[in-house]
């Protein structure tokens, strides 16, 4: 019993230090951000890794969880390899339909963020990166 819960809190230290890196990645990299990068795009940049944060919630299902629950209920690696292969192909199914019906619709979701944003602003949310802050 010692054993597992043992090795349950290095699993956990190894997985949370994985997602303490990317966000400590992510605040060292700020600075490179914001010199850069005009205010325009670094708000179309933090747009998107905020519409890739939720489709990755979103994509997940929370499907990963329940396979690390699952797999070790398993009775023989059979079972374990059903069970992969199970998941892969639904994610696979279903994610693969979410991103065509996106890919469809994506000219249409495009024209209406763009208006909503235009008239919120009055500023249009286009634009490429720009290196108008001089390298020193």
């Amino acid at each position: 019993m010692f054993q597992k819960v043992k090795t349950l809190f290095l699993n956990l230290a190894v997985y949370g230090m994985g997602d303490v890196a990317t966000h400590l990645v992510s605040f060292l990299l700020l600075p490179v951000f914001t010199r850069f990068l005009d205010p325009q795009s670094y708000g179309i940049w933090q747009l998107l890794l905020t519409a890739s944060l939720i489709a990755k919630i979103l994509f997940r299902w929370g499907v990963d969880a329940s396979f690390m629950r699952f797999f070790y209920e398993c009775e023989d690696e059979g079972a374990r390899q059903r069970l992969a292969s199970t998941i892969f192909f639904f994610l696979l199914g279903a994610n693969g339909v979410i991103l065509l019906v996106a890919l469809l619709l994506a000219p249409v979701l495009i024209a209406v963020i763009h208006a909503q944003s235009m008239t919120a602003t009055g500023i249009p949310v286009s634009g490429s990166f720009s290196t108008s802050n001089p390298v020193m």
